[in-house]
C-alpha cells in the first residue's frame, strides 16, 4: 500500500515539475487545479472584505485629480473633532493610515507597499484593519488609475455610503486618456451604486451626472465659488495653504452630518494632520535656514503632478512675475521618475515655457531623458518665434520678443543695478557701486578695477561666477545694441538673421540654468547643501519643488517638513505655560540634527532667551543649547556620484526583491499587533515607518555612513 502511495506521489511530482512527457489531459488537470486555487484565493479575499465591510457603520470614499489626499484628511479631522473613531487611508506623497481614537489625537501610520508600488488588493487589508480597530467611519482615497479597478474597489469591496470627487482635471493621460473626457469617465468609476456623491467639479459635471444616473446614485454639485468667500483669517488658521473649493466640499460634507459651517471650519483647522505634499513654505514665510551664508526656504509643490495644478501653485506663490525681485534666487527642483515618461514630457514643456527661474535642479531618475525632453521643448519654443510679415510692426515685435525672453531668463543681469547686486552677493556685501565703464570692461581690467574698489584681492573661487555674470550682462547689452542696428535697416532679411542670433542667445542662456544631480539616492540634507552651493554666497534662495514627490524628492521634502515642525515648536516657545513646555520637550526629543537645523534652533532660542521668559523655561533652553551638536558636515560629501554608488544602484533592485519579503512580513505583523493591542501606538508607528524607509538605496546609504 505504501509503495503505491509513493509511486503515485512520484507521478504527481513529475506531472508538476517535469517540463516534458506530460499529456494534454495531464496539463489540463494541472491548469484546472491552479485555476481552482486562484479562484479559491479570490473567494477567500472577497469574503474577508465583505465581512470587514459589514462591521464598519459608515464608509466614505474620495477621488479626483488634485487635492484628494487633503480632502480625506480634512474629513478625518472633522470626524475626530466630533469624537468618532476613524480610520483614514490616504495615498498622497506617501501611503498612510490616519487612525483617530475617541480618547486620543489621531496619528499617522505608514501603509507599507512592497517596492513602493500600489495594488488594489491593499484595500482588503485596509477594510480588515478598520474593522479590527473598531472604526466608526472608514475614509479612503481611491488610488486606482483605471476605471475597472475603481469599480472593483467600489462595487465589490468598499460600497461607499458617501463619495466625494474634488475635480476631474487631465492627468495620467497615458492610462486614463487620451482626452480630459476620458479622465472624467475613469474617475466616475468610483461613484457608488445607489449612493451619494458630492463634487466641486464644474467642466466635467455632465459626465459625472450621467455616470451617477447609470449607478442610481444621487450627485450633488457643490459650488466651488462659495469657497472664495471664506475669509482670509479663517484660511490662515490652517497649517498650510488650503484650496478654498476643496474646503467648501468639506463644509458641505459636515452639513450632511448635521454640523454648522463655522464648526466645520474651526474644528477642521484645529484637528487636521497635514499631508507632506500640501502646498506650504518651510520653515515659514518669515524665517529661513542658513547654509554656508545662503539663506534658503522651500515651497512644496511636488504633489501637483500635472501642469494645471503646478501653474496654479506658481501663481499662488507669487512667482508668475519674473521681472519682480530678481535678486531673490528662484530655484526649481524638478524631481523626475523614469516610470512617468508622459509626465516628464509635460513638465519639460512647463520648465521651458511657464516656470521662469534662476536655476533648474534636475533630480531623481532618467535625468538624461528629462533633459532631452527639455531640449526638445526649447527648440519648439524657439521655432514659434516667427517675425510678422507686416514691416510696420517689425520693430515693436522684435523689442517685445527680446524683452519677454530676457525677463524669462531670471538669472540674466539686464541692468547695471542687477549686475551690481549679483556681484555684491558673490562678494558678501550689501551693495557695490560700479561704474558703467567698469561694467563694460574686459575681464582682466574688470577684476583689477573691482579689487581696487573693494580694497582687497578676489578669492579665486569667486572669479569664475563673477566672470560668467559679467559676460552674460555684456552679451545681453551687445544683443540689444545689435537689435537697434538691425531695426535701422528695417528689412525682413536683417530681422530674420537677428531672430536666428536671438534663438542661439536664448538657447545658450537657458541651457546654462540646468543642473543635474545624478545620484538618485542622495540624502535630503546633502541635496539641500548641494543646491545652496550653486547660489552666490550671500544670496536668498526660494526653492520650489515640482513634478513628483516620490523617490529622491520624498527624502528632500521630508527634510523640509521636519524643518517646519522644528520652526513650529520654536514659535511656541513664546506662548504661555504648558504650550512652551511641550514645545521645549519636542525640541529636546529631536535626533540626528544636521548643521542647518542646529543653526535654526540656536538663532531662534537665542532670540527667545533675550526676552523676558519664566526661569524654568530659561534653564531648559540653556540646557537645550548646551546639548546641541557642534561641527559642520563637509559639503564635499554631499551627493557623491562615485562609480561604486552607481554600481550598487544597478544590482540593488535584484537583492531588494528578497529583502522585500521580510519587510512585508514585518509590516503586517506590526499592524496586526496594533489591532490586537499587543504593541504600543508609538512602537507600531516607528516599525511601520522604518520598514517603509528601508526600501531603495540601502547599499548607497550604508556606503555613505561608512565613508
Amino acid at each position: 500500500m505504501s509503495a503505491r502511495f509513493w509511486e503515485a506521489l512520484q507521478a504527481a511530482g513529475e506531472l508538476l515539475w517535469s517540463p516534458t512527457g506530460n499529456t494534454l489531459v495531464e496539463l489540463a488537470i494541472v491548469t484546472f487545479t491552479l485555476l481552482l486555487l486562484l479562484l479559491a484565493s479570490l473567494a477567500v479575499r472577497q469574503r474577508r472584505a465583505t465581512a470587514a465591510r459589514a462591521r464598519i457603520p459608515l464608509v466614505v470614499g474620495g477621488w479626483g485629480t488634485r487635492g484628494k489626499s487633503g480632502t480625506e484628511r480634512k474629513k478625518a479631522a472633522l470626524l475626530e473633532a466630533i469624537g468618532a473613531r476613524v480610520v483614514c487611508k490616504t495615498t498622497g506623497c506617501e501611503a498612510m493610515l490616519v487612525i483617530g481614537d475617541e480618547m486620543d489625537r489621531a496619528r499617522e501610520f505608514h501603509l507599507y507597499r512592497p517596492h513602493g508600488k500600489a495594488s488594489i488588493w491593499e484595500q482588503v487589508d485596509v477594510l480588515h484593519s478598520a474593522a479590527e480597530l473598531g472604526a466608526d467611519v472608514l475614509l479612503w482615497e481611491c488610488m486606482a488609475l483605471r476605471e475597472d479597478y475603481a469599480q472593483i474597489l467600489q462595487d465589490s469591496w468598499s460600497r461607499d455610503d458617501l463619495t466625494t470627487i474634488v475635480n476631474a482635471h487631465p492627468d495620467h493621460l497615458d492610462l486614463q486618456g487620451p482626452s480630459g473626457r476620458d479622465v472624467a469617465l475613469t474617475i466616475a468609476g468610483v461613484i457608488p451604486r445607489e449612493g451619494r456623491v458630492l463634487t466641486t467639479e464644474t467642466q466635467m459635471l455632465p459626465i459625472l451626472r450621467g455616470a451617477a444616473r447609470r449607478q442610481g446614485a444621487t450627485l450633488e454639485a457643490v459650488d466651488p465659488r462659495r469657497g472664495e468667500r471664506i475669509c482670509p483669517d479663517v484660511l490662515a488658521r490652517f497649517p498650510y495653504t488650503v484650496h478654498p473649493s476643496n474646503l467648501e466640499l468639506e463644509v458641505r460634507f459636515g452639513e450632511l452630518l448635521g454640523l454648522s459651517r463655522d464648526f466645520v471650519l474651526k474644528e477642521t483647522a484645529d484637528f487636521i494632520i497635514p499631508d507632506l505634499g500640501v502646498l506650504k513654505t518651510y520653515p515659514s514665510e518669515e524665517s529661513e535656514i542658513h547654509v554656508r551664508g545662503r539663506r534658503l526656504r522651500f515651497s512644496n509643490s511636488m504633489s501637483a503632478n500635472e501642469r494645471t495644478g503646478t501653474l496654479s501653485n506658481w501663481r499662488r506663490l507669487g512667482l508668475d512675475r519674473p521681472e519682480l525681485d530678481r535678486r531673490e534666487w528662484i530655484v526649481v527642483v524638478v524631481n523626475n521618475r523614469e516610470d512617468r515618461t508622459p509626465r516628464s514630457e509635460e513638465f519639460a514643456s512647463a520648465v521651458v515655457n511657464d516656470l521662469s527661474a534662476h536655476l533648474f535642479i534636475l533630480i531623481g531618475t532618467n535625468l538624461r531623458g528629462l533633459r532631452g525632453f527639455i531640449e526638445t521643448a526649447l527648440e519648439a519654443r524657439l521655432a514659434r518665434l516667427i517675425p510678422p510679415s507686416d514691416l510696420a510692426g517689425l520693430a515693436d515685435w522684435a523689442r517685445w520678443a527680446l524683452e519677454r525672453d530676457a525677463a524669462y531668463l531670471r538669472a540674466l543681469p539686464r541692468t547695471e543695478q542687477e549686475l551690481s547686486d549679483r556681484i555684491a552677493d558673490y562678494l558678501g556685501s550689501s551693495e557695490v557701486e560700479l561704474s558703467s565703464a567698469l561694467l563694460e570692461a574686459e575681464s582682466d581690467e574688470f577684476f583689477r578695477g573691482l579689487e581696487e574698489l573693494i580694497g582687497r584681492g578676489l578669492d579665486p573661487a569667486r572669479r569664475e561666477p563673477l566672470g560668467e555674470a559679467l559676460e552674460a550682462y555684456q552679451r545681453y547689452l551687445a544683443h540689444t545694441r545689435d537689435l537697434e542696428r538691425v531695426l535701422e535697416d528695417s528689412s525682413q532679411v536683417a530681422i530674420a538673421a537677428w531672430v536666428e542670433r536671438h534663438r542661439a542667445w536664448f538657447r545658450e542662456s537657458f541651457l546654462g540654468s540646468l543642473i543635474s544631480v545624478g545620484d538618485p539616492y542622495i540624502p535630503g540634507d546633502a541635496l539641500v547643501r548641494k543646491i545652496a552651493l550653486t547660489l552666490p554666497p550671500r544670496a536668498r534662495g526660494h526653492l520650489v519643488g515640482v513634478q513628483n514627490i516620490k523617490g529622491t524628492g520624498l527624502n528632500f521634502a521630508q527634510r523640509w517638513f521636519r524643518l517646519g515642525q522644528i520652526q513650529r515648536a520654536l514659535d511656541r516657545l513664546d506662548q504661555p505655560g504648558v504650550t512652551a513646555s511641550r514645545a521645549l520637550e519636542t525640541l529636546e526629543a529631536l535626533e540626528n540634527l544636521v548643521p542647518f537645523e542646529v543653526d535654526l534652533i540656536r538663532r531662534a532660542v537665542g532670540e527667545t532667551l533675550a526676552r523676558e521668559i519664566p526661569p524654568r523655561l530659561q534653564r531648559g533652553l540653556r540646557g537645550l543649547l548646551e546639548g546641541l551638536p557642534v561641527g559642520e558636515v563637509l559639503d564635499t560629501e554631499a551627493g557623491r556620484e562615485g562609480l561604486l554608488i552607481k554600481l550598487l544602484s544597478l544590482i540593488e533592485p535584484a537583492v531588494d526583491m528578497f529583502l522585500s519579503v521580510g519587510r512585508t512580513r514585518r509590516a503586517r505583523q506590526a499592524l496586526a499587533d496594533l489591532e490586537s493591542e499587543q504593541i504600543s501606538v508609538a512602537n507600531a508607528k516607528a516599525v511601520l515607518g522604518e520598514t517603509s524607509d528601508d526600501q531603495g538605496g540601502a547599499f548607497s546609504r550604508l556606503l555613505r555612513r561608512r565613508g
